[in-house]
Order: C-alpha cells, then sequence, then structure tokens
C-alpha cells in the first residue's frame, strides 16, 4: 500500500490555478508510489473536500487499483460543506474511492 495525505493547500477558496498546483504535487507523489509497485492507494487524513476530490481524479489518472479514502473531521465543518460523515462517505464512493474511512479526528 501506499499512502497519500494532504498537501496543506487545501483550506479556503481552489481556484483554477491552486487547483492545478495541488494535483501536481498529488501527480508526482502517485506515480512514483505506482512505480514502486504498490497495489493499493490510500488517502489519508485530508480534511477538506475539495482537495481530497482532487486526490481521487489523480488517483483515477495515474492508477488502475484500488483506494481507500480516508477524512479526518474536525471542529470546522466548513472544511466538509457543513456535510456529516455519512454523507461525505457517500460522495467519496461516488467519486471514486473503492474504501471509505475516517481517520484522526478532532471534532
Amino acid at each position: 500500500a501506499g499512502a497519500v495525505g494532504p498537501t496543506g493547500e487545501g483550506a479556503g477558496f481552489i481556484d483554477d490555478e491552486k487547483a492545478a498546483e495541488i494535483a501536481a504535487a498529488f501527480r508526482t507523489q502517485i506515480q512514483a508510489l505506482v512505480e514502486a509497485g504498490v497495489d493499493v492507494i490510500v488517502l489519508q487524513t485530508f480534511q477538506y473536500l475539495a482537495e481530497m476530490r482532487i486526490a481521487i481524479d489523480v488517483v483515477k489518472e495515474v492508477f488502475s487499483g484500488p483506494m481507500i479514502a480516508s477524512m479526518s473531521f474536525s471542529d470546522e465543518p466548513a472544511a466538509t460543506n457543513f456535510y456529516p460523515p455519512a454523507k461525505v462517505a457517500r460522495l467519496l464512493q461516488r467519486w471514486g474511492a473503492d474504501v471509505v474511512g475516517v481517520n484522526c479526528g478532532g471534532a
């Protein structure tokens, strides 16, 4: 398994330029994991849905194996668009995650 965490750039409004920068950072890391032969990609400890969506899209672009997407919930509900965990889980699955989870929450 290869683990990928957030970039630290997911807070606030993400315009097209920032989204491209975040995607490029994920692409570099995920391609390295794929080239190393990982059999599953784990996206973990993401707090911001927008950043998770970018990461999921990059995984689908460069990796054909299974993906686990795990969110971290905090006292900042805006990070997940004020969605409860169950709705976030459904979104992650709709976006392409094979397994969804929660880790390292502060709420």
